[in-house]
């Protein structure tokens, strides 16, 4: 019974620290007009790494190997992601998390 009021208490722990996380944002000063003007904004990064890591923390142990959905849905292929971005996005909760699953389909786009 000790055992099984361990585990019981182990998994709650684990399932409350994966609930929202609170971010602090600092703000930029603002750079004069002139240097705005002149400065091109650039496509976000393609890198996938970043995103192949939030979707491994995220979706586990479904689309991780060996998960369930693995076989169908590989969410370490970046050509899966990129094809199922809206299906994925409506499933991430996280803002920040959110935000770059967004940008990095944004630059995936042509």
């Amino acid at each position: 019974m000790r055992i099984l009021t361990a585990i019981l208490f182990v998994s709650l722990m684990f399932v409350s620290s994966c609930g929202e996380r609170k971010v602090t944002v600092t703000p930029v000063p603002d750079e004069p007009k002139e240097e705005q003007a002149s400065v091109v904004p650039e496509k976000a990064s393609v890198d996938f790494a970043p995103v192949a890591q939030m979707l491994s923390r995220s979706c586990a142990p479904c689309h991780n190997p060996g998960g369930k959905m693995y076989a169908s849905l590989p969410f370490d292929n970046p050509e899966i992601v990129s094809s199922h971005g809206p299906s994925i996005l409506g499933r991430i909760k996280a803002p920040e998390d959110h935000q770059l699953l967004e940008s990095w389909l944004a630059a995936k786009k042509p």
